[in-house]
């Protein structure tokens, strides 16, 4: 039997016995891979984003301890046109020189009807906004893929102005690989 002679000791035990069942019970970490896509489209322009990192620590059953932080190279952009390319990296829109990066950081993930919801903060040209984004993570022999597809209005984070002939909507697709 176990004599515990003081309360601090009592409570010093059990905080360690807590701090090791909390151990045990925390999601899974996950590293990015490198066939990650990002890909935006509208219906006046579409393109994809060539440098994404990351962090994500995630275990379905265990949605509580996990979450996840994306921040996407905004300079990384590719249309196929170098003159487009030139044009959404300047201030009129993404104004990579004061806004380099675009970041996703969840504040919850919680079981939705199909997959899973992230909220969090999504920080664009120096504007944050709540989002939640639907994604799904697809795992396998210690391998994943987080999958997601939302929309948002680009005005909204004063890329681009409303009118200006380009679709104010932008559709992105998100595919991430990670492993254990």
């Amino acid at each position: 039997m176990l004599k515990i002679k003081n309360k601090s000791s009592l409570i010093i035990a059990t905080l360690s016995i807590l701090w090791v069942a909390f151990a045990f019970m925390t999601s899974q970490e996950w590293k990015l891979t490198k066939d990650y896509a990002i890909e935006f489209s509208s219906n006046d322009v579409a393109g994809v984003f060539k440098e994404v990192k990351g962090n994500v620590t995630f275990d379905k059953d265990q949605l509580g301890t996990s979450k996840f932080d994306f921040t996407v190279d905004l300079s990384s952009v590719n249309t196929g046109n170098e003159v487009q390319n030139g044009h959404l990296k300047n201030a009129d829109w993404f104004d990579v020189k004061n806004y380099p990066n675009a970041t996703f950081t969840t504040s919850s993930i919680v079981k939705a009807e199909t997959g899973f919801l992230a909220n969090g903060t999504f920080q664009l040209h120096g504007v944050k906004k709540e989002l939640s984004i639907p994604i799904s993570f697809e795992e396998s022999e210690g391998n994943a893929i987080i999958k997601a597809t939302f929309t948002f209005d680009r005005t909204d984070y004063k890329v681009g102005k409303k009118g200006d002939g380009v679709d104010e909507i932008m559709k992105i697709n998100v595919s991430i690989p990670v492993t254990k």
